[in-house]
């Protein structure tokens, strides 16, 4: 573009009587009732010797630099004001416009227009359907979703989101109805990671859905507060000693010593249960001392176990100490090929519940563990989370290790525990400071 800008005006001041420019506005992109209009810059179109004409438009490099811009692509606004105008013809055919500084401050007004515009032509039935309607529409679309998902989703909707909102029309809901919602949920004494779901993911996934597709004006859960759950510092968390008493305990309950490993694996490495069944020795590298993440076990629709993406359906890879070694080098010598943590009786992978029930509880007992702790298997990512804190593990070394799908859900769950550097952070400033006015 820029060797054709060079020629075409070259040839202009060349043979300036045979070549004429015109103009005309840039950036006036229609899009169904709304579009945006670059009030300082146009368009320009070169009559060439042949007859033919050609659209310009200013280069990148041009549009970056405006002070230089040529005299041709400058409207008679050029400067004046706000550069960037959004209309819109609203649903009662008349025009609006508003002028903005930035191009991105247009673009998320329009697409606030435009969502409130979809909404205003919406068909009736569907602002009107129930919310029970709603649900089944929004589950029917989630293909691709796990079956135990979709289950959780289920059972949640029947047991706390329908027989409240079940005949209730969506476009009457309000988002302070469902702080009142919230309140009843928590005299319940329902856990509040589980008020999170029920309330964030279950009912406000139907409600985003609802929004998104121009049903609802506005997202009446978005600004619903859900407690926060207990910080760790107040949950269960095994100590070292804790954590070897209940590994001889899982080693006495069998006479395997697969099953002291598998506590200690889960312990340490912060891995799901499911992620660690679905371990196959091709998985573990001794030598590197890591374990590599890529399936997990999941309930199928049949509601039976099958293998799945991880959780975030990403695979990752964590590390583990020395000692894990001499953990794990009995089963994968015993079984190049296979499960890692497999039935005495075959070679299937271990079964969550089966071991859960005929080991784990077991174990807790024989150790002295108190069940009033809640000390259950998934507690222990808990566990080697705030071990691998108070080894100065940061938060993105967390959350690779945890395979959460983002920082921000480490950091709401541990960063309390994370150490305050500030004073740390003062001195060392100090320091180069001062070795640096010392040279």
């Amino acid at each position: 573009m820029a060797q054709l800008h060079s020629y075409l005006f070259g040839t202009m001041r060349r043979v300036s009587k045979t070549v004429t420019v015109t103009t005309s506005k840039a950036g006036k992109q229609k899009m169904a009732k709304t579009w945006i209009t670059d009030r300082w810059v146009k368009t320009a179109t070169a009559t060439l010797p042949d007859g033919t004409t050609t659209r310009l438009t200013p280069t990148p490099g041009q549009l970056r630099n405006l002070k230089t811009l040529p005299a041709h692509f400058r409207t008679s606004r050029y400067m004046i004001g706000k550069r960037w105008r959004l209309e819109w013809i609203n649903q009662d055919g008349q025009r609006r416009s508003k002028q903005y500084d930035t191009r991105k401050e247009a673009e998320q007004h329009r697409n606030e227009i435009e969502k409130q515009l979809k909404a205003a032509t919406a068909p009736d039935r569907f602002m009107r359907q129930s919310f029970a309607q709603l649900a089944e529409i929004w589950l029917a679309g989630k293909a691709g979703t796990r079956a135990s998902t979709i289950r959780r989703y289920r059972l949640e909707l029947r047991n706390h989101v329908l027989p409240r909102w079940g005949e209730v029309t969506i476009d009457t809901i309000t988002r302070q109805q469902i702080q009142a919602w919230v309140t009843t949920l928590q005299a319940r004494g329902l856990a509040a990671r589980t008020i999170q779901h029920i309330v964030k993911k279950t009912f406000g996934g139907a409600i985003r859905y609802a929004h998104q597709e121009g049903w609802l004006t506005n997202n009446p859960v978005a600004l619903v507060a859900v407690p926060r759950p207990v910080e760790l510092e107040q949950l269960p968390v095994l100590s070292y000693r804790e954590i070897e008493q209940v590994a001889e305990a899982a080693k006495q309950v069998t006479g395997l010593h697969r099953d002291r490993a598998l506590v200690y694996v889960l312990a340490v490495t912060g891995i799901r249960i499911g992620e660690a069944l679905a371990l196959q020795t091709q998985h573990v590298d001794l030598v590197r001392r890591r374990i590599h993440i890529t399936a997990t076990w999941s309930l199928g629709a049949d509601n039976l176990p099958v293998l799945a993406p991880p959780k975030t359906g990403k695979p990752r890879t964590v590390a583990f100490p020395d000692f894990i070694t001499s953990e794990l080098a009995p089963l994968l010598l015993s079984d190049p090929r296979g499960w890692v943590f497999r039935n005495k009786a075959n070679t299937n992978a271990l079964n969550y519940s089966n071991w859960g029930n005929r080991v784990w509880r077991p174990a807790l007992t024989i150790a002295g563990i108190d069940p009033g702790r809640g000390i259950t298997i998934h507690k222990l990512r808990h566990t080697a989370a705030s071990h691998a804190i108070a080894a100065g593990a940061d938060i993105k070394v967390l959350q690779r290790m945890l395979g959460h799908a983002n920082a921000s859900e480490t950091l709401d769950t541990y960063g309390h525990l994370l150490p305050d550097r500030l004073d740390e952070v003062v001195d060392r400033v100090a320091e180069r400071r001062a070795l640096e006015l010392a040279g």
